[in-house]
């Protein structure tokens, strides 16, 4: 079950909110088993308190990542304090505490489902969480040629950003936009943990969502 949020009802929230990013080896495509997440970055809306952990993604050997993304090595992980994946995970939900309303871009389809599996593998309960994915958000807020990341912070910013596929760079800058995007906020939904989004099936939009 979805729960709508209008702007007076985001802005009574945001003590609550964080901004995410995870990076992580594998291909989405190919099934979220075949995804193994490698850091997280985080930033409290709020405060501006800031967040980084690198994991040991525990698959040998290392999958494939994206253009431009970190290849992830042993070497990498070494140099910098990488900790396990279950300790990496219970380190990020100590330091979110109650602030359990989570905002990824892109969250529902990517972020939200890479957390919930990582959960899984490593036998880590997945706290109560309410996730909000910012590429809807700013979709309902703003018409823009581009959604990605890049495009939306030269748009808000008025400067360049170019997306480092590093997880905490890349949620202080979404911060950056949506702290812009809140004085226009269109609206937005957001579900809970192991709850699915029910703009993930085909055809379903933002109106056709509302609805049912």
């Amino acid at each position: 079950m979805g729960f709508e949020l209008d702007e007076q009802s985001a802005c009574m929230l945001s003590p609550r909110m964080i901004v995410f990013d995870l990076e992580f080896v594998g291909d989405l495509t190919q099934g979220i088993h075949n995804c193994h997440l490698w850091s997280i970055g985080a930033v409290h809306i709020a405060t501006r308190n800031k967040f980084k952990v690198v994991m040991d993604p525990e698959v040998r050997p290392f999958p494939p990542t994206h253009d431009k993304c970190i290849p992830i090595d042993e070497d990498y992980l070494a140099k910098n304090g990488a900790v396990s994946l279950r300790e990496g995970l219970r380190m990020f939900f100590r330091w979110m505490g109650c602030h359990n309303i989570a905002i990824a871009h892109n969250n529902f389809k990517a972020d939200k489902l890479v957390l919930e599996q990582a959960c899984r593998r490593a036998g880590v309960r997945c706290p109560l969480i309410y996730f909000m994915d910012s590429l809807l958000m700013l979709r309902n807020t703003v018409k823009h040629n581009s959604y990605k990341l890049s495009a939306l912070y030269e748009h808000y910013m008025g400067i360049p950003f170019d997306e480092t596929h590093q997880a905490l760079p890349d949620a202080i800058a979404l911060c950056d936009v949506l702290m812009k995007a809140f004085e226009t906020f269109g609206g937005a939904i957001m579900y809970p943990t192991h709850c699915t989004p029910l703009q993930n099936i085909r055809w379903v939009g933002p109106a056709c969502e509302r609805a049912m």
